[in-house]
């Protein structure tokens, strides 16, 4: 699988920056977290900047591949929020601080995330929202039970209240998990702190992200120059990382029987160019499999 991606931070009106990303490669696979750290606790930067650690770290232990893809999220989830409350206690904090977390993991030919919070991210496909993270919030849930429309939602003034944070509580808090999700080309991951998500709705961030003719890193970066402004003059931080999928490699049934059966059947004291040769010819016949879909 071949992708390629881009990223945007914003300080907005803020004296500190308390947002933390990063995105790990690993042979075709990538591991992509955002966590915003929590403003109404003291060194929100700091829980945050723990849990890219802790994600990084245990990423880079398993090789690069997760055969259990929730339990890795939970892993995460689990020893960074240890880590932080170890960092309050040691360094004696009067509370502890707390942070949001997005992840999300592709591998293969598909991809799963977990969260906490209302860091997000949207899964466009087609230029349609195809997946979006449900924020653990409040307002959130009385959007979802019908209570209050999605304009409300957007101007409610509670809606940065979350119910859930890694940090806050010795306890570590409960991930939500997606399912697993076949990715296509040309799908676009995003993941997004609550100062990217705010000012927009969701239709026009996928509008904007949907846009022809402009190259990812472009259109990332113009969607957070926007977003700051539009809160002008109370922006919060505001930070995005975008994955595009380029290209799914996949070959048929049917291809791979023909190439074993060129190989396995033949004279075994084949030449080595007559062997480079059949190859080249099959491979060539498979073509059109391997561009990347319009």
């Amino acid at each position: 699988m071949k992708f390629h991606f881009a990223q945007a931070n914003r300080l907005g009106n803020r004296n500190t920056n308390q947002d933390r990303f990063e995105i790990i490669e690993s042979d075709g696979s990538a591991l992509m977290v955002l966590a915003d750290g929590m403003g109404g606790r003291p060194y929100g930067e700091f829980a945050a900047q723990l849990v890219i650690d802790v994600a990084r770290h245990l990423y880079r232990e398993t090789g690069g591949f997760i055969e259990d893809e929730n339990s890795f999220f939970d892993s995460i989830i689990y020893h960074a929020n240890q880590a932080i409350i170890e960092l309050a206690e040691q360094e004696n904090m009067a509370s502890t601080p707390g942070t949001t977390v997005v992840l999300a993991l592709l591998q293969d030919d598909h991809i799963n995330w977990a969260h906490v919070g209302d860091s997000r991210l949207y899964l466009l496909r087609d230029g349609k929202l195809f997946e979006r993270t449900k924020d653990h919030s409040q307002v959130e849930d009385l959007y979802r039970h019908g209570k209050i429309s999605q304009q409300q939602l957007r101007n409610h003034p509670d809606l940065n209240q979350i119910t859930r944070c890694v940090g806050c509580q010795d306890e570590a808090p409960e991930v939500e998990h997606s399912e697993t999700i076949k990715v296509r080309s040309n799908d676009i991951i995003l993941l997004c702190s609550d100062g990217l998500w705010g000012p927009f709705s969701d239709d026009e961030i996928i509008e904007h992200m949907s846009m022809e003719g402009l190259p990812l890193g472009e259109l990332t970066e113009r969607l957070a120059s926007m977003a700051e402004k539009r809160s002008y003059p109370s922006s919060d931080n505001v930070s995005v990382i975008t994955l595009k999928v380029d290209l799914i490699e996949s070959y048929t049934v049917e291809g791979l029987a023909d190439i074993s059966a060129k190989y396995l059947s033949d004279d075994p004291g084949r030449s080595l160019q007559s062997a480079i040769d059949q190859l080249e010819q099959v491979m060539a016949e498979y073509e059109d499999e391997l561009k990347p879909e319009n």
